[in-house]
């Protein structure tokens, strides 16, 4: 059984993430072929006050996996934020994706109107399931996608709009 909060949330973030973990092989590759350390590319930084690939990745791979319980009403499976190498980065990509394929769309039936909290800094924020989704873990999903997309073209990575988009087309 369909639902749209399933078919709106984990097939995109599955291929956002498969997005994501392509973009960052490519700047793995770019810093190989350059002669730069391989990791240093999860340092790297569009401004020098904004957060680096590394947060890009993990806050990519929180929005997505703790949308699932926040929506369907079951427990987060907490992830730590400790990456510091592109391998460690691919391989808390490739486990999110894993825990997403495990979703299932019955899971999602009839959770529109459950009531998401979350706490934003000092703020608390309060959602339908179905707003939460749209105006808010989607919209930050893609912030950080981009925004490690952006990261890596601002350092010289050759990148272009289909490595971003052909994941979300297949």
């Amino acid at each position: 059984m369909s639902t749209p909060l399933y078919d709106y949330s984990v097939p995109t973030f599955i291929k956002g993430l498969k997005a994501l973990s392509n973009i960052l092989q490519k700047a793995a590759d770019f810093a190989q072929e350059k002669g730069i350390a391989v990791d240093e590319v999860v340092g790297w930084k569009l401004a020098e006050d904004m957060l680096p690939v590394s947060f890009q990745v993990q806050t990519a791979s929180n929005v997505a996996k703790n949308s699932l319980p926040r929506i369907a009403g079951y427990e987060e499976n907490p992830i730590e934020d400790n990456e510091k190498t592109v391998a460690e980065l691919q391989a808390r990509i490739a486990k999110t994706i894993e825990m997403l394929e495990k979703a299932e769309a019955s899971q999602f039936a009839g959770k529109e109107k459950n009531e998401v909290k979350i706490q934003a800094g000092p703020k608390l924020l309060e959602f339908e399931a179905q707003s939460y989704l749209t105006n808010f873990a989607l919209p930050n999903f893609y912030f950080h996608l981009t925004t490690a997309y952006a990261i890596f073209r601002s350092k010289g990575v050759q990148l272009g709009k289909f490595d971003y988009l052909v994941p979300f087309i297949q």
